[in-house]
């Protein structure tokens, strides 16, 4: 999620920050909203388009079995934590995060 030509710049994120991070993520591919709606139809063309809408590439139902889930779950006034979650859990963005002793 990081431009190549900056890395020579690093990103340094505090841990805490990576939930909202996600969010912005997901609200600027329309995948969630402010309010924390996730909206699977664009979530679906999202991993189409990740994968250059292969024929051979089945989508599956994770997305809307991950959105379910977390509409059961008591996340609705944080929307970075659903962010998270619902990142976890589909696998669409991978994030490492390196402990730093100092900067």
């Amino acid at each position: 999620m990081y431009p190549r030509n900056l890395y020579k710049y690093p990103l340094h994120v505090d841990r805490n920050d990576i939930p909202c991070i996600i969010h912005c993520v997901l609200k600027k591919f329309g995948i969630m909203t402010n309010d924390g709606y996730i909206n699977i139809g664009n979530y679906y063309k999202r991993v189409q388009s990740i994968h250059r809408y292969d024929p051979r590439i089945l989508v599956s139902d994770v997305g809307d079995t991950c959105a379910q889930n977390i509409n059961s779950m008591n996340l609705d006034h944080d929307v970075c934590k659903k962010a998270k979650v619902f990142n976890d859990c589909t696998q669409l963005y991978a994030i490492s995060f390196k402990e730093l002793d100092s900067w």
